[in-house]
């Protein structure tokens, strides 16, 4: 059987341990007798106690025997929404020395955020790829940093999610349908709180840019696609983001009354302007540095606001499109000598001289 990746909300369990059949028949169903699966729980064990006090909780490993349950300890969405901010102010600010600026931009703790998202997801990796086990991820309700674990998994388990028509997919299926609420993280509307802001969808986005960093090669698009998805998140500009889910968008008309942003992505200019050219497929699963030394300031979307700051191409990325342009070239000596080589042997063989 192979290894399935699912998602939920958090167990209804409460301070008695309430336990629900139907629940646990449906993550038994996909495992063997004698086979094992994992939890993830993407919060911390601490958290995860406190909502149980409040009616969640985890599930009673008494009640899940096969199953063994693992905490990523992300950080609450106050946290990076706060963190996110300090990062904005730091990089608005062009007046301060590097000393300052560094120290701010340190203090912010958004690349904590970024390397504890890529250790969750790297997590995950492992129990499917490494032990074969199915795995279950959940937070609260699941449609938060649920979504961004699942989501960065996939991208690091397969390979046609790497590609520009699979990653469109993979929004599409792991955030638009399953309900992460748009409208109110990305604070489209001024009734919307504070407390229900946050950069959920632009941390995943991070995530996988730094992973693209890392595996220049190893994906079809560059990180312009992602900063077009930061742009239309936010924008309002088509309704693919508009409202909380799909139940909403359906209750609003809104596709009667808007454009998809799938047709534009789909658009030969913008599929040309998005596309890399060092791009060669590696079927292999992804394993990307979470090490503090790995995971950087993605300049291009956040420093981009400067007067007269030009794009810095990524050094690795140049030197990739180099390489694969000599592979290619390779490739086709290769071919051109193989077809002369069968010539001259089909000639030899005419002339009866032996090869």
């Amino acid at each position: 059987m192979a290894a399935v990746l699912m998602r939920s909300g958090q167990p209804h369990c409460g301070p008695s341990n309430h336990r629900c059949a139907q629940d646990e028949a449906i993550l038994n169903i996909t495992l063997s007798r004698h086979r094992r699966g994992h939890i993830v729980d993407t919060r911390s064990h601490s958290t995860a106690k406190e909502h149980k006090h409040r009616g969640g909780g985890v599930e009673v490993e008494a009640h899940y025997p096969q199953w063994r349950r693992h905490h990523c300890g992300l950080e609450s969405l106050e946290s990076i929404q706060d963190s996110h901010a300090k990062l904005m102010d730091a990089c608005s600010d062009a007046t301060s020395s590097m000393g300052t600026w560094l120290g701010r931009l340190s203090g912010s703790n958004w690349l904590n955020h970024v390397a504890l998202l890529l250790q969750a997801a790297q997590s995950v990796v492992n129990c499917m790829d490494t032990e074969g086990g199915c795995v279950l991820v959940h937070g609260i309700a699941g449609w938060d940093t649920t979504l961004q674990v699942t989501a960065l998994t996939q991208v690091l388990l397969d390979p046609h999610c790497r590609t520009i028509a699979g990653f469109l997919h993979l929004v599409e299926r792991e955030w638009v349908l399953p309900g992460h609420p748009f409208s109110l993280r990305c604070g489209h509307t001024s009734v919307t709180s504070r407390s229900e802001r946050a950069p959920v969808f632009v941390l995943f986005l991070d995530s996988v840019f730094q992973v693209m960093r890392q595996y220049p090669c190893s994906f079809e698009f560059t990180d312009r696609l992602l900063m077009k998805f930061f742009e239309h998140a936010y924008s309002s500009e088509y309704g693919t983001f508009l409202g909380n889910s799909e139940r909403e968008r359906k209750a609003l008309h809104i596709t009667e009354k808007t454009q998809s942003v799938w047709g534009y992505f789909h658009q030969k200019t913008v599929i040309d302007e998005c596309t890399n050219p060092a791009y060669y497929q590696n079927t292999s699963v992804l394993s990307p540095s979470s090490a503090p030394p790995s995971v950087v300031l993605w300049r291009e979307l956040y420093l981009r606001l400067f007067r007269g700051a030009e794009r810095d191409e990524d050094v690795a990325l140049q030197a990739a499109i180099s390489i694969k342009r000599r592979l290619d070239t390779a490739k086709e000596t290769v071919a051109e000598r193989k077809r002369e080589l069968e010539e001259l042997q089909k000639l030899a063989s005419e002339k009866g001289i032996a090869a």
